[in-house]
C-alpha cells in the first residue's frame, strides 16, 4: 500500500494541533506526555518526510496514517476536556500509536531517489548498492537484537516494539530501493533496445 506524502504530513498537522490545543493541557498531564518529548518527535519526523523525495511513500497496515487519523478523530469527538480513567487508558494507547509512527517514518531514508521515465539516468547504482547493504545490515542487527530483547525474563515492551517498528521501517524502505532499481533495469535493457534499433536502422 502506498499514501501519498501530503497526507501522511496533513494527519502529522491534525494530530500535533491536538496535542498542543488547550484542551488536552489535562490529560497530557496525567498521562505525563511530556517525558517522550514528542513535539521534537514531530519536529524529526517532518524533516524525514522533507528528504523523501516521492510523492507517495510505501506503508505497511500497522502504520497507516488513515487508521491513525480515525482514531484520533473519534478520541477528540468523545473527550470534553475532563479527564475520566477510561479516557486516560484510551488517550495512553493513542499516544504509544501515535509514537510508533513517529519512529516509523523516523526510519525513512534521507537518500533522494526520483524514479520517471528514464530511472536508469537517474541512479548511481554503487550508491544505491551500498545503501542497501547498510540497510541489510541493520535490519539483520535489530532481528538479533529483538530476540535478544525477548529471550530477557524481564521484557522491555516498549523497547520491543520500538525495535520492530524501525525494523518495519527499514523493510520497506529495502523494497522501495528494490523497485526503484527494478524498473531502472528495465529502462536500461529498453534504452539498449532502442539504440540497437537505431543502430541497425
Amino acid at each position: 500500500m502506498r499514501i501519498r506524502k501530503e497526507f501522511i504530513r496533513e494527519t502529522l498537522s491534525l494530530i500535533k494541533g491536538y496535542l498542543q490545543s488547550s484542551k488536552y493541557v489535562a490529560i497530557n498531564e496525567s498521562n505525563n506526555v511530556s517525558q517522550y518529548h514528542i513535539e521534537q518527535r514531530f519536529d524529526i519526523a517532518f524533516k524525514r518526510l522533507d528528504n523523501y523525495e516521492l510523492d507517495s511513500i510505501p506503508i505497511d497496515y500497522l502504520y497507516s496514517p488513515s487508521k491513525l487519523k480515525s482514531h484520533w478523530i473519534d478520541f477528540d469527538k468523545n473527550f470534553k476536556g475532563e479527564v475520566t480513567q477510561k479516557q486516560k487508558l484510551e488517550y495512553g494507547i493513542l499516544i504509544k500509536e501515535t509514537l510508533k509512527f513517529l519512529e516509523w517514518i523516523k526510519a525513512l531514508p534521507n537518500v533522494k531517489i526520483t524514479p520517471s521515465t528514464k530511472t536508469s539516468q537517474l541512479i548511481n547504482f554503487e550508491d544505491v548498492k551500498t545503501q542497501m547493504n547498510r540497510i541489510v545490515s541493520e535490519r539483520q542487527a535489530l532481528k538479533e537484537e529483538i530476540v535478544k530483547q525477548r529471550k530477557k525474563k524481564t521484557q522491555d515492551t516498549e523497547l520491543i516494539e520500538e525495535l520492530e517498528s524501525k525494523l518495519a521501517g527499514l523493510t520497506s524502505v529495502y523494497n522501495e530501493i528494490e523497485r526503484t532499481i527494478f524498473k531502472a533495469e528495465s529502462d536500461t535493457i529498453i534504452e539498449q533496445k532502442i539504440s540497437n534499433k537505431i543502430d541497425e536502422a
